[in-house]
């Protein structure tokens, strides 16, 4: 299919009597062979059929994953998701308010910070960040195996057809 795509393009293009292409349970139709067969080259003679475990498209699972959902966006995600590093952050915004208010009252009324003060709460500060990123590297692994789970659900006999 890849020294040959082209030609085998051009061949359906011109073809006239049905073509049905099947992909069987538990196969996949990737890469090159998945544009060679795509139904828009000659949609008037091609049929597609694909068994309910059977996966298609251009990108495996992981591939698609790696591209689509980057570090950030597993993070961001298990930020938004996880109960822990929710009550985490918050605690984090907490004190980093209270640090600021603490600024801001100092710098009006002229006195200065303890430096006592500033290093507990810049310790607690340093400790939950830690927190954060020991339970980000827990999440990790877990967000990143829903992402390629999730990538491959887009690559279903069900999807594929709601796709054309």
């Amino acid at each position: 299919v890849l020294k040959f795509g082209s030609m085998i393009v051009d061949a359906l293009v011109a073809y006239q009597q049905p073509l049905f292409v099947y992909i069987p349970p538990f196969a996949e139709l990737r890469g090159g062979a998945w544009v060679v067969v795509d139904s828009t080259i000659n949609a008037d003679v091609m049929e597609f059929y694909a068994a309910e475990d059977a996966r298609g498209g251009v990108l495996e699972a992981a591939g698609a994953a790696s591209i689509k959902f980057r570090e950030k966006e597993i993070l961001d995600c298990a930020h938004r998701n996880d109960h822990v590093l929710q009550r985490l952050d918050a605690q984090l915004a907490q004190l980093t308010a209270q640090q600021q208010e603490r600024l801001d009252h100092n710098s009006s009324s002229g006195s200065l910070t303890h430096d006592y003060q500033h290093a507990t709460g810049s310790s607690r500060e340093d400790e939950l960040r830690r927190e954060i990123k020991t339970r980000e590297r827990q999440l990790y692994g877990v967000y990143q195996q829903i992402a390629v789970h999730f990538a491959d659900l887009h690559d279903t006999p069900g999807r594929m057809q709601a796709k054309g």
